[in-house]
Order: structure tokens, then sequence, then C-alpha cells
């Protein structure tokens, strides 16, 4: 008995036997599905804009925010996506669910360094392999990495050796721990947790809420909401509770 060629791949799909490839194998694709994500019923009535708009708008920012010299990356499209429909489900944004996104967006932009090429930050690696630019001892240059984390004292002299949250690898290939505030600092000599390299190349505290700021990184609490936002003076904040003349409702409104 012949079975036909049609009726294998059938039978085959149904088993799960052949692969159905990404979710969302194009840009395009992967930002219409994050617009919608962050467009969601909360999110609309919060910024009083209608679904069609803000899903229109939203798709632009991303599309015109892929980092410089990155390629998609569509097999690491779907967590972020999931990542994000979670996070703007109620209409607010915390600091933790914030720092999720960036986690699982990451990957979503591949650089075009493998491993051992010069980077200066994770994007010029292919993060969506997990390289990460791992910088040399006591610099602000490294090369592409699969990051090996180091404690508090350890030797960071190996390419891929990275220091644990808290130090830095230092001028002896060691993981010495960050600046304090008053302490010169620089790109290879950064600033403990809570605090910034300040115009006078020292550390000072980060900016409390209400402060203006310029990135997350400026404030004490990791969020500076209206960042990058056109026309938006951005404050530091704890958590962002969407509302009709909110940046991010704003410019779901009237576009990037």
């Amino acid at each position: 008995m012949k079975i036909s060629s049609f009726a294998v791949v059938a039978v085959l799909a149904a088993a799960g036997c052949i692969a159905t490839g990404p979710k969302y194998p194009f840009l395009n694709s992967f930002c219409q599905a994050r617009a919608t994500a962050e467009c969601s019923n909360a999110v609309v009535l919060a910024c009083a804009v209608a679904v069609s708009t803000c899903v229109t708008n939203r798709q632009a920012v991303c599309v015109t925010s892929a980092p410089p010299n990155t390629v998609y990356n569509p097999d690491a499209a779907e967590g972020c996506v999931d990542e994000v429909a979670s996070a703007y489900a109620d209409a607010k944004l915390t600091l933790l669910e914030s720092q999720a996104i960036d986690a699982a967006c990451l990957p979503v932009f591949n650089g075009p360094g493998v491993t051992g090429a010069a980077c200066q930050v994770d994007t010029d690696c292919q993060v969506g392999s997990m390289l990460r630019c791992v910088l040399a001892p006591n610099s602000n240059q490294g090369t592409c990495q699969v990051p090996e984390m180091v404690m508090g004292g350890g030797s960071c002299s190996a390419p891929a050796e990275q220091c644990i949250a808290g130090y830095h690898c230092g001028l002896t290939a060691n993981c010495d721990i960050d600046q304090a505030a008053g302490e010169t600092c620089a790109a290879s000599t950064p600033c403990a947790p809570g605090l910034a390299c300040g115009a006078s190349g020292t550390c000072v505290s980060k900016s409390p809420d209400g402060s203006q700021c310029t990135t997350d990184d400026d404030c004490a609490n990791g969020i500076c909401n209206g960042a990058g936002v056109a026309g938006a003076t951005p404050l530091c904040v704890s958590e962002i509770t969407l509302a009709t003349m909110e940046p991010f409702c704003v410019a779901s409104r009237q576009g990037p």
C-alpha cells in the first residue's frame, strides 16, 4: 500500500516530530508581539489609549530600538515577549520586573563577536550563545566569553573569569572590591552598588526618587522613568504606575 508524502508529513507533524521553528521568526513579528504584550488591557485603560494605537506606536519603538551592529535572534524572542507580558499585565512596573525584562530580552539581538572577539559591552558579543563581554584586568576593554564567575579576592587573570557583583578585576588580576564613596572611579574601577561615578570622577550616592536622571543607573532605586522618551523629563522612581500623563502612556498615544 502506498502512503503519500503529504500523509507522512501530516502524521509526523501531529506527533511533534517536525520542528515548527521560532514563534516570532522576523523582527517585525517579534516587535508586534512585544507591543501587544505591552498594551495589555490594564495598560490601555490606565493610559487612555486605543489598543490599535498603542500597539502601532509601541511596535515602532521596538523596531527602532535594536542596538547598533546587532542581528535579530528569533530563538530568544518568545522568552522576551512572555516576560514583557507578565510585567505589563497590571500596568505597574517594578525594578525586579524591569531587570527580568532586560535579562530575558538581551539575547534577542546578537552582536557580531564570537568567542575571543574584542568588546566593550555585552551587545558587542553573540549574547544568544551565552557570550558576554568579560573585561580584562584593570581595563574597560575585554573579550567575548561565557563568563566563569569568581568570588571576591579570587584570581580573574583568565579571559573568561569575571568577578561577582560588587567586585571588579583589578590591577593585580584579582577581584577587588568596588570603589567606595569619595574614591576615584572609571569604567575599569566601578563604584560599589548604590553609588555612581560622578562628573568629578569620584563615587557619589545615586539620586533619590524625584531627582532628574538620564539612565536607570543614575537612580538609587534603579528606575529612571521617561528615559529615552521624546519630550519627557525623566525622574528617578521606585516603581512605575502607569497613568495618562506618564511618559510611557504619552508615547503610546503620540508615537516615538
